[in-house]
Formats: C-alpha cells, structure tokens, sequence
C-alpha cells in the first residue's frame, strides 16, 4: 500500500506538473511565433506538425511500452517536452522549429497530448482496487484541467508583467518557451525517484541537472544516443547518476523558486 501511495503522488504530481507547462505554454505560443516572423500559413503548418508529431509519437511509444518499460517511455516523452521548448527558445530557424514540433512534444491548444494520459491512465488503474478507480479518475481530471487554467493564468501574468516593464513582445513571449523547457522539471521529476536522466546541455538544464545527468547536445541525434547508450550499458555511471540525482533534486523547491519570482516582479515594477 505504500508503495502505491508513492505511485499516486507521482502521476499526479507529474500530471500537474505537465499540464501546467501545456496551459503555460498554449496562451502565448502563436503569438511567439508570429513574433519570430513567420506567417501565417507557416504558423499553421508548425502546428499542424505539432499534432501530426504526437499522434504518431503516442501510437509508438503507447505500443512499446509495456515491452520497454513504461518508466522509461514516460522519461523519453518528458525529455522530448524539454527538446521541443529548448528547440522553440533558442532558434528562429523554421525548419529547426519543424523538427521539435514533429519530434517534441508540444501542445498547441493545452490539452494532455502525447503518450502520457495512456500510459498513467494503465497504471492508475492497476494500483487502485476497482471501486475507488471512478473517483480517483475524476480527481486525475479535475487537477489536469486546474493545472491547465493555473499554467494559462500565470502565463498571460508573467507576460504582461514584462511587456509592462519595457521588455520587447519578443522576448517576453520568449520566456515562456524556456520556463516551458521547464527550468528542468521533467528530469528533476525523474532526479528525484532515482531514475538516471540524459538531458539537453542548453537552456536551463545544464545549471539545473549539473553533474547529477548525462548532457548532450540537442541537436546531434548521434549525440543523444550516445548518452542514452552510456547509461543503459555502463553499470557503475547509472550507480552514481541513482545516488546523484536525488541529492541534486532536493536543492531546488517551490518555496525558492516563488521567492525568486517575487524578486523578479520587484525588480520590473522597480
């Protein structure tokens, strides 16, 4: 029974978590974009791709899940979260951003897209007897949906809040992106139960991992799987990373990153 309350807290933290970037992200991303320059028509087909990516994404990882694990599909999906938001904050280039749309996971609209829904809704319903599941399904909505409203609120606060400080659209918008890349959630989540993380060496995530992960470069997929290869295959790196991350992950909090909020606010309204 304890085992499955950590499983509970897990899935819905992450599912929070998640939505939270998706609601965060949706309220600006166009806007972002149009920004950057592009038009219309290309602002359109970038998010077509973004729909068209985690279709086929979901329908590969949800079948392979069970065979590989489904801890690891989930670390894979949130790690893609992460490439696609590092992708849209530090490029303009729009096939660049094409390829994170295709391949990352984004959520134009702030609804839980991807793999993940199929793979937690799996697992909820084998931890949980078969009368608490209709009610425990109802809360997994209900802090989705709250998330969602929560991300898209914060988001349109946060933005506002810099353009009136004398900050360019652009930037503004910007800085959604990289709060979207997730100042690191997604492998602070994975730091924090043990699993061994192999994230972007851009953005943020190089401060927040530091030598608790494995970073590589982004965009070199040779890259990507050689850090993905060193910690399947090397026993004692995935030993340290195990030991590492946790210890990495409890130097960040809620209550440090609200009062560095709060010390960015002071800072525009002088």
């Amino acid at each position: 029974m304890g085992r499955s309350r950590v499983d509970l807290a897990l899935l819905f933290s992450t599912r929070a978590l998640r939505l939270f970037g998706y609601g965060f992200l949706s309220v600006t991303l166009v806007l972002y974009l149009i920004a950057l320059g592009f038009a219309e028509s290309s602002v359109g087909l970038l998010l077509s791709l973004a729909l068209l990516g985690d279709v086929i994404l979901s329908l590969w990882i949800t079948t392979s899940a069970d065979r590989l694990g489904r801890r690891w599909m989930l670390v894979v999906s949130a790690l893609l979260i992460v490439f696609a938001g590092a992708v849209l904050a530090s490029t303009s280039a729009l096939w660049l951003i094409g390829v994170a749309a295709l391949v990352g996971v984004l959520s134009p609209s702030g609804y839980d897209v991807g793999p993940f829904l199929s793979i937690e809704q799996a697992a909820l319903a084998q931890i949980v007897v078969d009368r608490d599941r209709t009610r425990l399904f109802a809360w997994y909505n209900l802090v989705g949906a709250l998330a969602t409203a929560l991300g898209a609120l914060l988001s349109g606060v946060l933005v506002q809040s810099l353009l009136r400080g004398g900050l360019a659209p652009l930037s503004s918008y910007r800085a959604t992106t990289v709060l979207y890349a997730g100042f690191g959630l997604p492998p602070l989540e994975a730091m924090a139960s043990g699993t061994p993380v192999v994230t972007s060496n851009v953005s943020s995530l190089p401060e927040v991992a530091g030598d608790a992960a494995v970073l590589v470069d982004p965009y070199s997929p040779e890259a990507i799987a050689d850090g993905i290869h060193r910690v399947l295959t090397d026993e004692a790196l995935r030993g340290q990373l195990r030991v590492k991350g946790p210890l990495r992950a409890k130097q960040f909090s809620w209550a440090q990153s609200v009062g560095r909020i709060r010390e960015i606010y002071g800072e525009v309204d002088g």
